[in-house]
């Protein structure tokens, strides 16, 4: 897993995003770098930085220097930032979406909120052969749960029965 997070503990404190963020994006482009390298599929955590990654992603126009196939973990970006990710190429070719209860409802908002309702927009502007569903969960009890939701989330997002989004 590589990714860009403007939540993270480092960036906190006066300064730090200026002094952190730049290592953090460099990072992140020479891991994707690496994965295309090792011709191996990467799991990408971004939070808050949609924009950057599309930024990235647009500079990569070789498919050698991508990953095989790019998973965004949890993804808690827009419709608009899935489309936007989507039309990239060779980039968009290579992007599955993963959704997770855990966070993208547990942790980021439950229904009737705008920010449920913009999940759910999210997840219908996300081409079925790219969905994922994750538990984002470390117990297999918990786990269990949680895949149920998310696949539930989905069929409720798409107008599909639980059965076709599992």
């Amino acid at each position: 897993e590589i990714g860009l997070c403007k939540c993270a503990r480092n960036l906190r404190g006066p300064g730090a995003k200026a002094r952190v963020w730049p290592l953090q994006v460099d990072a992140f482009a020479t891991q994707l770098g690496i994965g295309g390298a090792l011709r191996r599929p990467a799991s990408v955590h971004c939070v808050k930085a949609h924009t950057t990654l599309i930024e990235i992603l647009q500079q990569h126009t070789d498919v050698q220097h991508l990953p095989a196939a790019i998973a965004l973990h949890s993804f808690s970006g827009t419709a608009e930032h899935a489309r936007r990710l989507l039309a990239l190429r060779p980039a968009g070719a290579l992007l599955y979406f993963g959704f997770s209860y855990t966070v993208d409802v547990a942790m980021g908002g439950g229904p009737g909120s705008a920010a449920h309702e913009a999940l759910l927009e999210a997840i219908r502007a996300v081409p079925e052969e790219r969905l994922l569903v994750e538990s984002d969960c470390d117990s297999e009890a918990s786990a269990s749960d949680a895949l149920r939701r998310v696949v539930q989330l989905v069929a409720d997002a798409r107008g599909w029965t639980a059965e076709r989004a599992a």
